[in-house]
């Protein structure tokens, strides 16, 4: 067969424009797949013919290849198998990373014309003989593969010792491009194709894979079943994926293209979950003017997911813990804010996926923007905004503490089809201008689980400066063009148009401005060719004569961060009404002059326009007479990404809490309010908490805010009682305030804050630090008093609420801190912790009994059992987080149970429990579980670099460096490993290593001596322990050696001519490194300190003796 196609702009010398998957056997008992696959590629070379193809593969075993029929030879290289050898001298993450990131892009066929682990050799005779040369031959490269037990790539569950049940499973997952994991495939989301997928299962499973169901044939015996799916639309192979079980089914009523799976039964709490998701269909079909990509939609729900949703071409596979029943109020916005993200995926990330591994935060940040405008069609546009806060707030936080590579890792790189300078893509940039160092890249390989969500946030705003920029019609319309160029590409079955559906950072920029306009370069170049968040500081003063505001701007950049340029709005709350300013910020500190436009008056109350348009009557009473501005906000619509602090008085503040309709502004100024801890503070909080007006985000701000101003104002008597009499005041009976009413969760706000006004008051502490004794008997008649029989909604969250509370209420005591180690009983312990133990011991077993929703309770009370044992009250006993950490309790148990042993391991120094993490790390069959271990010791490290530990051992480096070194299956994983291993560490070598044996040789004496002094062939040196950090001398064994070293072996393999006293004595220079080679490591010359202090021995005996020969000669002229 032959085509004609135009040549491919990548890297490859060959075009893949069609791929056919075939798993002819599926076998869960014994986790094996056996399957075929066959590649259409055609040659992208001048002569027309290739004759080696480099695919990627991992963990398959090859079984035969064929290319247009003919067996053809193949080979195998991976480096990333062992990134570095098990005798490393160098431990360090610098060597490490660049080790790696040689690794990784030997395999990766963006960067590298012949890029893969799989190299086909093209036998001659797959070209026939009678080719003309303008017709290419297209290869059809046929590849049988089978896979065992995978490490990565493919997760069985329930499929455990050879055995199944009627719930066993699996699914394929990947971390970026990780389809490799599972089949042969060009693993680049760059190279397109058309797939036709067939799985043969048995016929009791069910099969879920990307593109539309074609066909299901069964066998004649009725056992087997194929089902047959075809994916036209051209899709990279990591947007692939499938899952396989006994799944029930259940067709969207609405929509007859969405389908919807889950494990046996979950239906009815399935149908629940995804109730809404109709809705979000039509509304994406509106807000972008397109109809959905493709002709099917899958959502799947499996058990031991990877994350909780991972979004694949025409398939989402979703974690079973999303599921919940109608009673459950807790994880509706999370839930469905993930599904809805899922959904806009499958317009930006599926079906225009990136043009490289370098642009993949580029359709994730578009993907997320577009879920905000279905967030705020189901919340509000109030919570809309506050997820903006939050994630230019998070963005801040984790950039100035860490060190995140820039979304696009070069800088001011010339367009070759543009003179002025520019961001090109990775397809035309060479991977020469990319770092050597895989630390600071942008590329996913490199990146830590939070690092990726960081960069995808800042990707979200990015897009949104950009609306800012060009307004939101002309945004709309960019995203309109991108699908309408992707939808004629698609149909088109030139692979040459394919490209249309990849998307770059250039590529949008030069949209933007066909669309707008307007260029964007600067802003790209600001802040996505650049890290960090500028930190802006605004203060203010009115100056009466000139009835102006002179407001003073002062930046803070970070190093190597972008200085915020360009247009920011300053709005201003006068007495008159609201005026906005748009200042032209330039340096890093400025001043500007704004008109006033009200006048100074002295009444006491009056109504104020404020900036929705809505007159409030004000008591100013407390304000300055002789200034007419109230408050300032900058950027109060989120346009740019910063972290902006304003100098206000604490009247002001309260104003601002009071009066101000802006959620975000309210939160800002609720937060500023924990400085300033004054009765005037406290009441404004206790206002805002009682208003059933305001968003409840600022009535749960003012409440946390609230705890700060009453632990300030201890010393003035003033401890929990506000926060107990609100409560009852609230959720309390009339005639008996501390009875509760029955539980009514209907008012979500009021449920959120019935939540969390327990926990404030536990957090409360007495002059003393203690947490006051009525806060207990608050929260046990709370817990008594609590009837739910009313309700319609489960009561799950509000107990487990009331168990953290009670966790938040344990302080240490000085008698039991006093006891720590000595054998205690319950009968010895204070009476109120007696009764804390009592309750959750009664909750924890109730629990297992009556599972609550994700046995969220159950969670709860570990966490009030470890704040026993750390204040001294329980002895430190990790039984209990064990059992419930191993395989088999229910995933939110097991991490609550190990982030536990995680701290025990951080106070205690426990070497056993360590070891049973680092066993967990190991080999849990839950990939998720491993790594969020290692998160939790990133974070809770059990000893740093400057801190002495018995945990910080030769062994443990060896442990870790090993492992490190051979997970070639999981990125994900492998990053989440440097982390924990930076933190212990730091990027030098770990101090517990030896650092080395230095050898000095005496050409005197004839005697080789080692750093320490010891002759080298002394009896008593024979055998010596490595010593410890040494400044003499550089290391010539490596640290995976025996402790011991045999010194007289050395001493003999010495060259025998440097010990010639012949050659050398002491007039002449010492004998250079050469005559030396290796075994020469000390910097200071052969023999050179005896003789130095030889010679000074020398010069002090002969200053001597002419000191006794001078006293002679006095003593005689006397």
């Amino acid at each position: 067969m032959s085509v004609k196609l135009k040549k491919s702009p990548s890297n490859r010398q060959y075009k893949l424009f069609n791929q056919v998957l075939n798993l002819k056997d599926v076998n869960l008992k014994r986790q094996f797949i056996l399957g075929y696959t066959e590649l259409s590629v055609q040659p992208q070379t001048s002569t027309g013919k290739i004759w080696k193809v480099n695919l990627n593969c991992k963990q398959c075993r090859i079984l035969k290849v064929k290319v247009n029929g003919h067996n053809a030879n193949f080979s195998y290289a991976d480096a990333t198998l062992k990134i570095t050898a098990a005798d490393s001298k160098k431990r360090n993450l610098e060597f490490y990373e660049a080790s790696l990131y040689e690794a990784v892009m030997s395999c990766d066929s963006d960067c590298v014309s012949r890029g893969g682990e799989l190299i086909v050799k093209v036998p001659r005779d797959a070209y026939p003989k009678d080719t003309s040369e303008t017709t290419q031959v297209v290869l059809k490269i046929g590849i049988e593969f089978s896979l065992e037990k995978p490490k990565g790539g493919v997760q069985f569950v329930e499929c455990k010792e050879g055995q199944a049940t009627k719930y066993s499973h699996m699914f394929t997952y990947n971390w970026r491009n990780s389809s490799r994991l599972w089949f042969p495939c060009v693993d680049s989301y760059s190279e397109l194709c058309t797939w036709e997928i067939n799985v043969t299962v048995p016929s009791h499973l069910v099969v879920v894979a990307s593109g539309e169901l074609s066909d299901q044939l069964l066998s004649i015996d009725g056992n087997q079943k194929t089902y047959c799916f075809s994916l036209p639309i051209p899709t990279a192979a990591p947007n692939v994926a499938m899952a396989i079980g006994p799944f029930e089914i259940f067709p969207d009523p609405i929509l007859p293209e969405m389908v919807h799976f889950c494990l046996p039964g979950l239906l009815s709490a399935l149908k629940n979950t995804i109730s809404f998701i109709s809705g979000i269909f039509g509304f994406y079909e509106e807000y972008l003017s397109s109809r959905f990509p493709f002709t099917t939609c899958k959502f799947v729900f499996v058990d031991e997911s990877y994350d909780d949703i991972s979004t694949y071409s025409t398939l989402c596979i979703c974690h079973t813990h999303l599921l919940h029943s109608p009673r459950v109020i807790d994880p509706v916005p999370r839930v469905r804010l993930l599904l809805a993200e899922a959904l806009a995926k499958q317009y930006f990330g599926c079906y225009i996926s990136s043009a490289s591994l370098y642009d993949w935060w580029l359709p994730l940040g578009i993907a997320k923007f577009v879920s905000l405008a279905a967030l705020r069609k189901m919340f509000g546009a109030t919570e809309g905004y506050y997820h903006i806060m939050q994630a230019e707030e998070k963005v801040a936080s984790f950039e100035v503490a860490n060190n995140v590579p820039a979304l696009f890792s070069t800088q001011y790189i010339t367009s070759p089809t543009s003179n002025t300078p520019g961001v090109v893509p990775m397809a035309t940039a060479s991977p020469l201008d990319y770092p050597p160092s895989g630390r600071f890249t942008n590329h996913p390989y490199f990146l830590s689980d939070k690092a990726a969500e960081v960069m995808t946030l800042r990707a979200f705003l990015v897009v949104q400066m950009i609306e800012s920029r060009i307004g939101k019609d002309q945004l709309h319309q960019v995203f309109n063009k991108l699908l309408s160029l992707a939808s004629v590409a698609a149909e088109s079955s030139d692979p040459s148009s394919w490209n249309n559906l990849l998307v770059s950072l250039s590529g949008l920029m030069k949209l933007v401005h066909t669309v707008s306009g307007k260029d964007i370069t600067n802003l790209l170049e600001q802040w996505v060719c650049r890290n960090g968040v500028p930190r802006i500081n605004v203060a203010y003063t009115y100056i009466r004569k000139k009835n102006i505001l002179e407001v003073r701007l002062r930046q803070e950049v970070p190093r190597g961060g972008p200085k915020f340029v360009g247009p920011l709005t300053v709005a201003v709350q006068e007495l008159d009404g609201f005026y906005s300013h748009t200042i032209q910020v330039e340096e890093l500190s400025s001043t500007y002059e704004l008109p006033c436009h009200s006048k100074i008056r002295k009444s006491k109350k009056r109504k104020v326009p404020l900036s929705c348009g809505e007159e409030v009557e004000m008591d100013l009473s407390q304000t300055d007479t002789e200034i007419p501005v109230l408050w300032i906000n900058v950027d109060p619509e989120g346009q740019w990404l910063k972290k902006a602090e304003l100098e206000q008085s604490d009247n002001t503040w309260q104003y601002v809490l009071r009066y101000e309709r802006s959620a975000t502004m309210q939160i800002k100024a609720a937060e500023a309010l924990g400085n300033f801890p004054n009765p005037l503070t406290k009441t404004a909080l206790l206002e805002t908490i009682l208003n059933k007006n305001f968003y409840f985000r600022v009535r749960l701000k003012a409440c946390d805010t609230l705890v700060q101003v009453l632990n300030s104002m201890a010393g003035s008597g003033v401890s929990a009682g506000p926060i107990i009499s609100l409560y009852q005041r609230v959720y309390g009976s009339k005639c008996a305030p501390n009875i509760l009413k029955y539980l009514d969760f209907s008012d979500v706000a009021a449920y959120e804050l019935q939540k969390f006004l327990p926990i404030c008051a536990a957090r409360c502490r007495a002059l003393h630090g203690s947490c006051p004794k009525e806060v207990l008997q608050f929260l046990i008649d709370t817990i008594k008093y609590s009837d739910n029989k009313l309700n319609k909604y489960t009561d799950s969250f509000h107990t487990a609420s009331l168990m953290d509370a009670m966790s938040a209420y344990v302080t240490p005591s000085v008698s039991v801190l006093a006891s720590i180690g000595r054998d205690t009983s319950v009968k010895t312990l204070p009476e109120d912790i007696q009764i804390i133990l009592k309750e959750v011991v009664q909750r924890l077993n109730l629990d297992k009994v009556l599972p609550s929703h994700l046995f969220t309770v159950t969670v709860s009370c570990l966490g009030v059992i470890r704040s026993l044992q750390k204040n001294g009250y329980l002895p430190q006993d990790a039984t209990i987080f064990k059992e419930y950490a191993v395989y088999g309790q229910f995933i939110a148990v097991r991490l609550a149970a190990l982030r536990a042993l995680v701290d025990m391991v951080q106070v205690g120094q426990s070497e056993l429990e360590l070891s049973f993490l680092l066993d967990i790390i190991e080999n849990d069959p839950v990939p998720f579980v491993r790594i969020k271990v290692l998160q939790y010791l990133a974070e809770n490290p059990p000893f740093t670099r400057k801190k002495e530990s018995s945990l910080n051992s030769i062994q443990l480096v060896d442990r870790l460096w090993s492992t490190m070194s051979e997970l070639f299956y999981d990125a994900r994983l492998r990053t989440a490993y440097t982390d924990m291993y930076m933190s212990l560490y730091g990027r030098l070598t770990p101090p517990c290593l030896p650092q080395g044996l230095g050898i000095v040789i005496d050409l005197k004496e004839k005697v080789a001596r080692t750093s320490l002094g010891s002759p080298v062939n002394s009896p008593l040196s024979d055998d010596i322990p490595f010593p410890g950090p040494s400044t003499s001398g550089l290391s010539i064994f490596s640290s995976s050696q025996s402790s011991k070293v045999n010194l007289t072996e050395i001493s003999k393999s010495l060259p025998t001519d440097i010990f010639d006293t012949e050659k050398y004595d002491d007039s002449m220079p010492p004998p250079s490194k050469r005559h030396i080679g290796e075994l020469f490591l000390s910097e200071t010359p052969v023999g050179g300190e005896e003789r130095s202090q030889k010679k000074k021995k020398k010069k002090d005996k002969s200053k001597e003796q002419k000191h006794k020969k001078k006293k002679k000669h006095k003593h005689k002229d006397i």
